[in-house]
């Protein structure tokens, strides 16, 4: 008997639709039965991992759980820690089959590291079943999925009981039992064709899995139907949703005015929407018997065709954002060697030379990454895919770049109820900036390089740190070995994070070191700054190009000026913008201070700024504020004078003592 794994793709999906063929026949009245549902998702970096494991564990706010049984979920397979359960399982980056130099690579760079897998049923199945049928479901899904994967590969399994419609969720590593390497196409790889729906790994799955659990009352979605292609986050969304819909006439819309038909039409869709459409493409129709169940399912598929005309034609604002315009905002820039090419020829990158974190094509309101080998159509997977967040997350991002309208649209589109107060909620739930993930253990590390390397001041560096402002970041570099880097977290004037500025510790093979912004920064709204965090009560303002200039002029300042009186210094991140809401929290008594690098760019910086700013350079002969904090610090650990200018600087030097600049003294 061949395992499940070693069927073909027409033992799974085929023959269900020939079964499905047969059971018409002999049942010519509607299969009322509930669904069997399986949903799988797969996850390509550690990061996506880690976010999905927390949201498995509850260590994220999920608004459709109660949280007062949260706790009592039980775990089936693994431990507390599913991301740990997986990263146990994944080989390491650079790991060959048998010959450590000519094997095959067990894990390539766009490898298919976990699988999510989530499965339930239909809602009404768990109102009806007993507590038996219940365990009986949960060991059959079990038992179906670790014959399914293999017992090895099955890394974290767990019950979720605190939701509307319980459901199992676990992640699964795709180990190929051949080779040893990571091989999901091994199970799930490759689409059905057109011509002949069903025909895929994936459909031979789900089929597989319907009948393992068919004794219990429950059978599979219908072959080929676009409701049973849904991804695990889209499922979360959709499960529990009300099961009526009722939707305003959608007329064609017209050549001009379109925007106030949009607006008519979503003043009535807020009157008129009783439940999200999009339940109507994942629960089946609740079929009774005779003419009024045969009605009923006539009612609901045409409510059904009119949410996709809605959606069709409520989605033009979204689909009208430039992907350029979105790619600039997420912080990524076009390729120099691109730049004489026409747009859609051109790569946005982002990462330092050799070590891309990603090539983004566009045409259109199509998109590929071509290092992360990942495409789609539209704004919101762009964002979900540079981000690494989810659909809400994608959302809240966008509504706080381009505006809650045009994002409202786009959710409208996808029939969610009641449209504006979803998409407040969804900038209230999630923060529209994601810092990256933050590595404890190496802040060490990051710390001595700050310090000793750096110059900077000890207390100031941990000031910023235990203010959340600095801290550390690890990864996998492109050839196997972890990168360490300093974030600095960019705030508004609120105190908000809006990005972050990156710093590599190491240094590159031409004697720089990495920088970057995080993705999804916003430079415009916020800007890493040292000293007094609140803007308003500083006494003194000095602009800087980066964050560890700012951290390098308040020690400097303190030091030569000998003042500890409120001050701020605010880094624009190197090009030489600061933002509009950080310069009106500036107190209109303040005395401002223009401390960009001592060069051309750096005076046409300042000179920008206005005549309200005065000019503050770091000393000659040093061009920006940690060249200078360096040396003086040598100077002061070798007993000498602290870096002492020429005499033609010396008026410039003289900036930051007390005994000629009472601007900065106490």
């Amino acid at each position: 008997m061949r395992s499940p794994a070693e069927m073909t793709n027409t033992d799974g999906g085929g023959a269900a639709l020939a079964k499905t063929v047969r059971t018409a026949v002999a049942s010519p009245g509607a299969d009322d039965r509930p669904f069997a549902i399986m949903r799988y998702a797969k996850l390509r970096s550690v990061t996506s991992i880690k976010g999905s494991s927390k949201h498995m564990r509850r260590d994220i706010p999920t608004p459709n759980a109660d949280a007062s049984i949260s706790a009592n979920n039980p775990i089936l397979i693994g431990t507390d820690d599913p991301a740990a359960d997986v990263l146990r399982l994944v080989p390491k980056i650079g790991a060959r089959q048998g010959d450590p130099e000519n094997g095959k690579l067990l894990r390539r760079s766009n490898s298919v590291l976990a699988v999510e897998v989530l499965m339930t049923t239909s809602p009404e199945w768990w109102r009806s079943s007993t507590r038996a049928d219940r365990d009986a479901w949960v060991a059959q899904s079990t038992a179906w999925l670790v014959a399914e994967w293999g017992e090895e590969n099955v890394a974290h399994l767990e019950f979720h009981m605190d939701e509307t419609t319980p459901h199992l969720t676990g992640l699964i590593v795709p180990l190929d039992p051949d080779t040893g390497g990571l091989n999901a196409r091994r199970w799930i790889g490759g689409k059905a064709s057109k011509m002949n729906p069903g025909t895929s790994l994936i459909s031979g799955h789900q089929t597989r899995y319907a009948e393992a659990v068919e004794d219990l009352g429950l059978r599979r979605g219908l072959i080929g139907s676009t409701a049973t292609h849904q991804s695990v986050a889209e499922y979360y969304r959709r499960v529990n949703a009300s099961d009526d819909l009722e939707l305003p006439e959608i007329t064609t819309p017209p050549m001009f005015g379109r925007e106030k038909w949009a607006n008519d039409l979503r003043a009535q869709v807020h009157e008129a929407i009783k439940i999200k459409a999009a339940k109507a493409a994942e629960l089946p129709v609740e079929h009774r018997k005779g003419v009024e169940a045969r009605r009923a399912a006539e009612i609901n598929a045409d409510a059904l065709e009119r949410a996709k005309e809605a959606r069709r034609a409520l989605s033009d604002q979204m689909r009208a954002l430039p992907l350029a315009s979105v790619l600039d905002a997420l912080g990524l820039a076009v390729d120099p060697k691109d730049a004489r090419k026409p747009e859609n020829r051109q790569r946005w990158i982002a990462g330092p030379e050799g070590d891309r974190t990603h090539k983004i094509e566009i045409d259109g309101d199509k998109w590929r990454c071509i290092k992360g080998a990942k495409g789609a159509r539209g704004a919101i997977d762009l964002v979900k895919y540079v981000t690494e967040t989810d659909f809400n997350g994608a959302l809240s991002w966008l509504a706080d770049r381009f505006g809650t309208e045009a994002t409202a649209a786009d959710l409208l589109a996808a029939q969610q109820r009641r449209i504006m107060p979803t998409v407040e909620a969804a900038v209230k739930e999630r923060p529209p900036f994601n810092p990256p993930a933050a590595d404890p253990e190496a802040w060490p590390a990051v710390r001595r390089h700050l310090i000793e390397e750096r110059a900077l001041d000890a207390d100031i560096v941990d000031a910023a740190h235990d203010a959340g402002d600095l801290y550390a970041q690890s990864r996998i570099g492109p050839h196997g070995g972890q990168l360490v880097n300093a974030v600095f977290v960019q705030r508004d004037a609120d105190g908000i994070a809006t990005g972050a500025e990156i710093k590599g510790i190491a240094k590159l093979r031409d004697g720089s070191r990495f920088s970057a912004l995080a993705p999804g920064s916003d430079k415009k709204r916020g800007a890493f700054r040292a000293g007094l965090r609140e803007i308003g009560d500083a006494v003194r303002v000095v602009i800087v190009e980066s964050a560890i200039d700012a951290l390098s002029a308040l020690g400097l300042i303190r030091r030569k000026a000998k003042t500890a009186s409120p001050i701020t210094i605010i880094s624009t991140a190197g090009d030489g913008n600061v933002p509009e809401p950080i310069l009106a929290a500036v107190a209109a008594d303040a005395k401002r201070f223009a401390g960009q690098d001592r060069n051309a760019a750096g005076d046409a910086q300042a000179a920008a700024l206005g005549d309200g700013w005065k000019r503050l350079p770091p000393a000659l002969p040093h061009e920006d504020w940690n060249d200078w904090a360096v040396a003086d610090a040598e100077a002061r650990s070798s007993g000498g004078a602290a870096s002492a200018p020429s005499t033609d600087a010396a008026a410039d030097a003289s900036n930051l003592t007390t005994n000629t600049t009472p601007d900065l003294a106490p």
